[in-house]
């Protein structure tokens, strides 16, 4: 018995000590970049400045390299949403597809990027949907992209739907499938959470309560 005790002692133990890494790395990774960022941006973006407010008036700015990186950020942001600095840019994208690395690196960068900040997933996507793939009784997730593929439909006279299925970790890309909608099972979640569980590989999924619970509150609606 005293050995069992023990064992059972230890075992809680360590299952504590995991339970206090897992709530503490997260917190540490994320604090962590917050004061490596923080840091180095106050170090090349905001020094001279700071050195010359110094110089003149006697004191510095705290998170100042941060401040002109938000504000550089912000100014870049209005500047491509105009006519003229849409074009510009365009103009400089089209040199960097042509540069070497740069090349290959980029086009991916840029459509991660659009899908996280820009809310395409949102304007592409209408729905998440399981699908029966790659083979029998194993599904894969997806998001429905098109409830109309007339002339796909005209030929096979069924009624098909456009359904990608994401390839982790990138969800902006993976396998089109067209499929009939008998084979499309449409699920209670989001599109935001969906993007989530591909990127997480599967290690975040949505909490099934929460997704009940929004059920719920959409049939009352």
């Amino acid at each position: 018995m005293k050995k069992r005790e023990k064992k059972a002692f230890w075992s809680k133990v360590r299952g504590y000590l995991l339970s206090g890494v897992a709530t503490i790395l997260p917190l540490f990774i994320t604090v962590y970049v917050v004061v490596l960022v923080f840091q180095v941006t106050n170090r090349f973006a905001g020094k001279y400045i700071n050195d010359l407010l110094i110089e003149k008036y006697g004191f510095s700015v705290p998170g100042l390299g941060l401040i002109i990186l938000l504000l550089t950020v912000l100014a870049t942001g209005i500047f491509v949403s105009n006519f003229i600095g849409s074009r510009i840019f365009r103009a400089a994208e089209k040199f960097f597809y042509k540069m070497p690395i740069v090349a290959n690196v980029y086009p991916s960068a840029k459509k991660l990027s659009d899908f996280l900040f820009r809310n395409e997933s949102e304007k592409k996507f209408k729905k998440v949907v399981l699908v029966e793939y790659p083979a029998p009784e194993s599904y894969s997730i997806g998001f429905l992209t098109n409830e109309d593929v007339g002339e796909f439909n005209r030929k096979t006279q069924k009624e098909l739907y456009t359904v990608l299925v994401p390839l982790s970790p990138m969800p902006h890309s993976g396998l089109l499938l067209i499929l009939p909608r008998e084979k499309i099972i449409e699920i209670d979640m989001t599109i935001n959470d969906a993007i989530r569980l591909v990127l997480s590989g599967g290690v975040i999924v949505p909490d099934s309560e929460k997704l009940s619970e929004q059920h719920d509150r959409d049939k009352q609606v």
